[in-house]
C-alpha cells in the first residue's frame, strides 16, 4: 500500500473491495507489547462485549484516545501511543437495534460524528451522551488481523472511522471517511481491566509518516436537514415579525456614506443584549438584496427558530459589500471590477462593526459575532473570518464563489485573496478557535460547480475541522440560502 504523498481528498471514488459479514465472531488471542520501557499483556478480542476496551488502529499502531483527556463536549479525538491513560479507554454498550455506542472513561461523553454528518471528512470527537444516531456504531469484522471496521450509523453503514490520511504520528487526526477496506479503516479491540493491571499493547509502526494537522475545529453533534422544513420558511400566527430597516454610515475606508439593512430580533428591548449576524449578498447585489426578496424567506427563519428555541435572537445587519473608494465604480467579472469586495473586510470592521456597536443594544464579544454569506458573499465570509478570527467565533459560506485562492471559471481568472495554506483558523486550544465553520452548496449549482467543495476539501487539508453538505438538486438559488441558513442557525444554538 503506498503510504506516500496520498491525497485522501482524490479518493472519494474508492470502491469497497469487498462485502463485510454483520456477524460477530467469537475468541480472542493475547499478544505481548512494550509499554514506556515495561512488557505487559493486553487481550485483543474478536467477539466484542459490552465492556471497556483500548481501541488500537491497524495502521499506525496507534490508540483511539480523547485530546489531553480532555472532558467537554467537541473535544478531539485522535490516536496516539499506548500509555493507559483515561482518555484511551471506551465502554462498548451494545444498543437494541444492533449498534453499539462507545463512552469515553473521560466522562459521560461519547464518541460522536460532529453534527451527525453524511460526509468524508466529518470530524470524530466527544460529545454528552445521549446515543443518537452520531454516536451509533456498527462493528464489523475484517478477514484480517481479527480487526473491525467502525461503521456509522449517521452514514447509513457507508463510511467508517478512518486514521486520516494513514497517519502514523502521535496526534493522527480521527475522521469518518468512505470505507476502503484499507488498514487505517482496521480497529483491533483489547479488554481494559479497570484495576489498571492492564494496558494496552504499544508495539512501534516502521517508516512513520509526517501527520496531516488535526482539524481544530470540532463541531456541535446537531443533525444536518438538508432542506429546510417548511415550517421554518412558514408565516405564522402569533409571531410578531419585525421589518427591515434601512439605514447609513459613515465609510472612513471608502471615504463615503454606505447603507445597510437591519432586522432587529422579534420583542427587540432596548434593555437586552442580542449577538449580531453579519449576512452578506452575491455579487451584483446589495445592501437591499434579501430585504427586497421575500422568496429569500430570512425574517421567517430566523423568527421561527428563535420561537422554537432552536437558536438565539439574533441582530441581523445586511450590509453592501461592495465597498469601493471610487464611488463611480460599478462591480463586474473582472479582478479589478471584484477587487472592492475585497475591501470589504476592512469597511466592516473597522467602520461598519462599531457603527452597529453602538446604535443596537449589541452582545459584544466573538462568542456573540457571526458571519455568513452567499456566493460571493460566502467567499467574502470566509476571508473575513479567517483574518480576524479574533472577532467571529462562527462562519457560514452558502454555495460560495471562487477567488479565495487562485482559480480559473467560467467568468475570469480570479488572482486569489489567499494562498491555499494561508485558509487556515486557530487550532482548538488556542485563542480565537472557531467554534463552527461551515460550507455548504447544491448538487445542480450551475454558477460555481464544485467550488464549495473545493473550499471544504482545503479546510480539512489545513487541518480545520468544518460542516460540509449539499442540498439535493438546489441550483445557485434560495433553495441552498434556506438550507445554509436554517442548518447555520440550529448549529450554532
Amino acid at each position: 500500500m503506498k503510504k506516500k504523498n496520498i491525497n485522501r481528498y482524490q479518493l472519494g471514488k474508492r470502491v469497497v473491495s469487498c462485502a463485510l459479514a454483520l456477524g460477530l465472531t467469537a475468541g480472542s488471542v493475547s499478544f505481548q507489547g512494550n509499554i514506556l520501557g515495561q512488557n505487559v499483556k493486553a487481550a485483543q478480542v474478536t467477539n466484542v462485549k459490552d465492556g471497556w476496551y483500548y481501541i488500537k488502529n491497524v495502521n499506525a499502531q496507534k490508540y483511539l484516545q480523547v485530546t489531553n483527556n480532555q472532558s467537554r463536549n467537541g473535544a478531539n479525538v485522535e490516536l496516539s501511543k499506548g500509555t493507559g491513560v483515561q482518555g484511551q479507554k471506551w465502554y462498548v454498550k451494545h444498543t437494541n437495534d444492533g449498534y453499539v455506542t462507545l463512552t469515553s472513561a473521560v466522562g459521560n461523553f461519547m464518541l460522536d460524528i460532529a453534527g451527525g454528518a453524511n460526509y468524508d471528512g466529518a470530524n470524530a470527537q466527544i460529545y454528552s451522551a445521549y446515543s443518537g444516531n452520531p454516536q451509533k456504531f456498527s462493528l464489523q469484522p475484517t478477514s484480517k488481523n481479527g480487526s473491525f471496521v467502525i461503521a456509522t450509523k449517521c452514514s447509513n453503514n457507508s463510511k467508517c472511522l478512518d486514521d486520516y490520511n494513514f497517519s502514523k504520528q502521535d496526534g493522527a487526526n480521527v475522521c469518518q471517511w468512505s470505507r476502503s477496506g484499507r488498514e487505517n479503516q482496521q480497529w483491533i479491540f483489547e479488554e481494559v481491566d479497570q484495576s489498571g493491571s492492564t494496558q494496552p499493547s504499544n508495539p512501534q509502526p516502521s517508516n512513520p509518516q509526517p501527520s496531516n494537522p488535526q482539524p481544530s475545529n470540532p463541531q456541535p453533534s446537531k443533525q444536518i436537514e438538508v432542506n429546510c422544513p417548511a415550517s421554518a420558511m412558514a408565516t405564522r400566527q402569533g409571531v410578531a415579525y419585525g421589518r427591515y430597516t434601512h439605514e447609513t454610515y459613515y465609510s472612513k475606508t471608502c471615504r463615503m456614506q454606505r447603507g445597510y439593512t437591519v432586522l432587529l430580533p422579534e420583542n427587540y428591548n432596548k434593555n437586552k443584549k442580542y449577538p449580531v449576524l453579519y449576512l452578506l449578498h452575491g455579487v451584483f447585489g446589495d445592501e437591499n438584496t434579501f430585504s427586497s426578496d421575500p422568496s429569500s424567506k430570512v425574517r421567517e427563519i430566523f423568527y421561527n427558530l428563535a420561537r422554537d428555541g432552536k437558536a438565539r435572537q439574533w441582530i441581523v445587519v445586511m450590509p453592501n459589500m461592495f465597498a469601493a473608494t471610487n464611488p463611480a465604480q460599478r462591480p463586474a467579472l473582472t479582478p479589478e471590477g471584484l477587487k472592492p469586495y475585497d475591501n470589504f473586510k476592512n469597511d466592516l470592521v473597522n467602520d461598519l462593526m462599531p457603527c452597529i456597536e453602538s446604535r443596537y443594544s449589541v452582545l459584544k464579544g466573538r462568542d456573540n459575532t457571526a458571519i455568513a454569506g452567499f456566493s460571493l458573499g460566502g467567499r467574502e465570509t470566509l476571508y473575513t473570518s479567517i483574518s480576524y478570527p479574533n472577532l467571529f467565533s462562527y462562519a457560514a459560506a452558502f454555495s460560495p464563489a471562487p477567488g479565495l485562492v487562485p482559480a480559473r471559471d467560467w467568468a475570469t481568472n480570479h488572482p486569489g485573496s489567499l494562498k491555499p495554506e494561508q485558509v487556515v483558523y486557530p487550532k482548538a486550544g488556542q485563542p480565537n478557535a472557531m467554534k463552527t465553520v461551515m460550507v455548504m452548496c447544491g448538487t445542480a449549482d450551475s454558477v460555481v460547480g464544485q467550488f464549495p467543495k473545493s473550499y471544504h476539501e482545503l479546510l480539512a487539508k489545513n487541518g480545520v475541522s468544518n460542516i460540509w453538505y449539499e442540498v439535493p438538486g438546489a441550483n445557485h438559488d434560495n433553495n441552498a440560502v434556506h438550507s445554509g441558513l436554517y442548518n447555520f442557525l440550529v448549529q450554532v444554538g
